[in-house]
Parts: structure tokens; sequence; C-alpha cells
């Protein structure tokens, strides 16, 4: 869901830009969950060609920016590539007002609920991350 939604924000904010999605638990060619898919079709963004793919540190060296969902995706990454660390960003701190998210909980194995909550807490810090990306150009 990060994703699309980032590639929306960035081009919204007139900032070129590759973005790929990858997980933290390797798993490759699984299409994107139902309720993941339902939610982001209530936002205008199309999931259904969507397959995952797990991160590599080929990926991680070439990024620019690596935007994590949870503690525990940032102490991953920053064990499987330590030279990336600088451009690690926790997606749940540009939640408005500062402070509000410690995390943003994967809904994973949830009910539809679920997530359109998450649909809804990315969302607004994606696009609070986009603007201070664009800000910087």
């Amino acid at each position: 869901m990060a994703a699309v939604m980032a590639e929306r924000a960035l081009k919204g904010a007139n900032v070129p830009a590759v973005v790929i999605s990858a997980g933290t638990l390797g798993i490759h060619g699984q299409p994107a969950a139902a309720h993941a898919v339902s939610v982001m079709r209530e936002i205008g963004l199309e999931l259904s060609g969507h397959r995952s793919q797990g991160v590599s540190v080929q990926m991680l060296s070439f990024a620019d920016y690596i935007l994590v969902m949870e503690p525990l995706h940032e102490a991953y990454l920053r064990q499987k590539a330590q030279t990336v660390s600088e451009r690690i960003h926790r997606v749940w701190e540009y939640a408005e007002p500062r402070g509000r998210l410690t995390h943003i909980a994967d809904p994973m194995g949830q009910d539809l609920e679920a997530f359109a909550i998450c649909r809804d807490e990315l969302l607004a810090c994606i696009d609070s991350w986009a603007r201070w990306v664009a800000a910087l150009r």
C-alpha cells in the first residue's frame, strides 16, 4: 500500500522518483491481500498487479529513502545493510501532530477495518513525508 501512496504523493509534489515495494519476510510473487486491494481502490489506487518481493542489500544500496512502518523493520534493515542507516525514515514520525504514532501496525491477517486504519495512517504520514522531500529540493 505504501509504495503506490508514495508514488502518487511524490508525483503530486513534482518529485521524480522510482518507488519500490519490498518486505522483510522474503516473500516473493504473492499478490496484495484482498483487503489491501479493496481499501486502496476506495482512494483511487490500484494494487491488483502488485506482487511481493523481499528486500535485498542491492535495493537498499540504490535507495535515497527507505521507509519503514515498525521499529522491527528498521532494526532488520540496519542489520542487513549497516551503510543505509541514515537513509531509513520511520514513516510514523511524519504523522501530524508529531509523536502521535509509535509505529504503523501491519494489518496482515486482520479484518478490513484494520487495513483501512493502516491505509489512513500511512496516507497521512506519506503525504507529510512527500511534502518534506519536496521542500528539500
